[in-house]
């Protein structure tokens, strides 16, 4: 069975998340920081960015490809692999315009949520 989505997905994920890696391993170099953000806002806020994304995009990619696995239709995972993408996109974008509220990173919430759940009660649907 090829899963054409998840494999894709994967690799848009995982190019991101080495932009995202490098981006907190420039400052960390820069500012000669190891562990933590030396007080610096700019590493703090690299640092979250990449958390974040850390936090979210694995297992939201686990319940695509298990999605894509029982035969999700794939418009289906196009569509919320690309709001997925969408929505990390923001918060990147988010994060870096300001540290505080931001309708980049409410819509980032909104939409990185909402895959997560409509992924979940696929995949529990499906069992019945």
């Amino acid at each position: 069975m090829a899963l054409h989505a998840s494999i894709f997905y994967a690799g848009i994920f995982g190019l991101i998340y080495i932009y995202l890696s490098a981006d907190v391993t420039k400052l960390r170099v820069k500012y000669q920081v190891g562990l933590g953000d030396g007080g610096h806002l700019d590493l703090l806020k690299a640092i979250r960015i990449h958390g974040n994304f850390s936090e979210y995009v694995p297992f939201a990619l686990f319940l695509l490809f298990l999605s894509e696995l029982i035969g999700g239709r794939p418009w289906m995972l196009h569509v919320l692999g690309v709001t997925l993408l969408v929505g990390r996109i923001l918060h990147i974008i988010g994060l870096r315009k300001t540290d505080g509220p931001s309708i980049y990173r409410f819509f980032a919430a909104v939409m990185t949520w909402g895959v997560l759940l409509i992924f979940s009660i696929f995949c529990v649907i499906s069992t019945f």
